[in-house]
């Protein structure tokens, strides 16, 4: 039988201002990471300043009344959506840094635009690139985050960037109406996306130090996409499977698992094939590259309900069970997830 060593339990997760005070002694003086946090807090202050300065924007400037100020504001989800599926595939490569710095320059430079035309069609379209630059600023922001970040502070780095998120809220509903203020409502825009870009650029080079030391797992996280629900998943999670999975090699005839045994494990197959034997009887078939086993256990949680043998040489990627649970619960709908296990695990049985 396989022994697979389990990896030293990791340190267990804090949450809010204790976490996120934890965040911060972790990153005294990581001046790159707080570069980062920095930069992702951007879209935050445009998201404060928004709520204010889009309703005024419309009532006063535009003429428009409450439906107007909506599809303003709207503007800019809808442009998120689309930057956030960008982002998830521009955050599958290597740089990352030049999409978050690329991002909040043009989140800060549409920003600035808005006002430009004085009409409802060029200033939704302009948020709506704003909400687009955020979106892929904020994905590959966090994924890079991932790679660059000690897995045991993690949670409390990540708490950080929650607090900056409110922190970045709060600080752009309160600029608004100091700059309504001073230079009146049309100009407000200007003076807020102008200086959200030239903090963008102020930052790259500390991004660009963070990029180069920051962990890329390309074949883990192409082997991972290759399973279908955990394909789903956002890139930073992906990004977190990754790191905490290990490689494990075995020689054909070696016993995987053992039919009723408790699962600890989930495995996907990189390399070579395995049989699969249930209640003394071989199935047809192997399992071969990119198929993957053991979910069954984990996520209903009972014993092993196969005996899993490797027919040749494998090689697989081994997830181990609070990893998988805690990305797949949360990331997934469940009930789509069970039934999908549900239907394995009866095409199985039959």
């Amino acid at each position: 039988r396989l022994g697979l060593a389990a990896p030293p339990e990791a340190e267990e997760e804090e949450s809010g201002l204790r976490a996120a005070l934890g965040g911060v002694i972790a990153l005294w003086r990581d001046w790159a990471s707080l570069a980062l946090l920095f930069v992702l807090a951007i879209d935050f202050v445009v998201t404060g300043a928004l709520d204010i300065l889009g309703v005024a924007y419309a009532e006063d400037v535009l003429a428009l009344a409450e439906d107007g100020a909506g599809l303003l504001i709207g503007s800019l989800g809808v442009g998120g959506l689309i930057g956030a599926f960008a982002g998830a595939s521009l955050s599958q490569g290597r740089r990352l840094a030049r999409v978050v710095i690329g991002g909040a320059v043009l989140e800060g430079a549409a920003f600035a635009l808005v006002p430009v035309w004085g009409l409802l069609a060029p200033a939704a379209v302009t948020l709506a690139l704003t909400g687009f630059g955020g979106a892929a600023t904020v994905v590959a922001g966090r994924t890079l985050l991932q790679r660059a970040t000690d897995d045991r502070i993690l949670a409390r780095v990540f708490a950080v960037q929650e607090s900056t998120a409110l922190l970045g809220t709060a600080i752009g509903a309160l600029l608004v109406p100091l700059l309504i203020d001073r230079v009146g409502t049309e100009l407000a825009w200007v003076p807020l996306g102008v200086g959200f870009a030239l903090a963008a650029v102020a930052c790259t080079g500390l991004v660009l130090r963070l990029e180069k030391r920051a962990q890329y797992l390309p074949e883990e996280l192409s082997l991972l996409r290759r399973v279908d629900f955990l394909a789903e998943l956002p890139p930073y999670d992906l990004e977190r499977l990754a790191r905490n999975s290990r490689w494990v090699d075995l020689e054909a005839g070696t016993v995987v698992l053992r039919q009723g045994d408790l699962g600890r494990d989930f495995f996907i197959i990189a390399t070579g094939e395995v049989g699969v034997t249930i209640d003394g009887r071989r199935k047809p078939g192997e399992l071969g590259a990119g198929e993957f086993f053991g979910e069954i256990a984990l996520l209903r949680r009972i014993p092993r309900t196969a005996t899993i043998t490797a027919e040749t040489d494998v090689r697989v990627l081994v997830l181990r069970d609070n990893d998988f649970l805690a990305a797949v619960t949360g990331g997934v709908d469940g009930r789509a997830v069970m039934s999908e296990i549900a239907s394995r695990y009866d095409d199985l049985a039959a």
